[in-house]
């Protein structure tokens, strides 16, 4: 009889009602302890995907074109060139010979020292085959001995002091104002102080 019963009693819970159900893992988020270390992994996932790219790919544009169209990558690839990630489980790439070109620019030949700037020039009836050619001087030197030797003009007197690169410090015996200078086909007005360099 117990069990007549118990068929004709209806539970007093519906079915459908609000029971716990299970809930799935894809539902159930838990917050992480540390986020940064969660940061770093997704850093480091986006550097080998961009590696993974970077070995796959075969460009027929420029580089800099092809990182001004993917601005997100660009900032990888400066971390790269400034070495922030590390090159170990990298892979040796053969390069065609138009990358190889614009990659390894031919360096510039070392040449012999051209010595100081000489130019022929003359003064007068003098030719002097190597006058030293300054173009940072704000002034022209002329040694006393050439002066005298030329026999040009007088030099006014001057009270200029000439510190030279030595840092000693040097009065000059005058200017010579207004000589006529030819170098080449022409001539020019220079006015010279006259330094006695004994």
């Amino acid at each position: 009889m117990n069990e007549q019963v118990a068929e004709q009693v209806e539970p007093l819970v519906p079915e459908n009602s609000n029971r716990e159900k299970p809930v799935s893992n894809a539902q159930m988020v838990i917050p992480a302890h540390f986020p940064q270390r969660l940061v770093k992994q997704k850093k480091a996932d986006q550097y080998k995907k961009f590696m993974e790219m970077l070995r796959q790919i075969q460009l027929n544009i420029p580089l800099m074109d092809a990182l001004r169209e993917m601005p997100g990558y660009a900032k990888m690839m400066k971390d790269l060139m400034s070495r922030k990630f590390d090159f170990q489980d990298l892979s040796i790439i053969t390069l065609t010979q138009t990358c190889s070109a614009v990659v390894a620019k031919p360096m510039a030949q070392k040449m012999s020292d051209p010595g100081s700037f000489t130019i022929p020039c003359t003064i007068e009836s003098y030719a002097f085959a190597k006058a030293l050619c300054d173009l940072g001087a704000s002034i022209n030197l002329m040694p006393q001995a050439v002066y005298t030797k030329l026999g040009i003009g007088r030099a006014r007197p001057t009270s200029m002091l000439l510190q030279l690169a030595d840092h000693t410090v040097k009065r000059p015996t005058g200017i010579l104002d207004d000589a006529l200078v030819q170098v080449g086909k022409f001539v020019f007005l220079a006015d010279f102080v006259i330094l006695d360099c004994q």
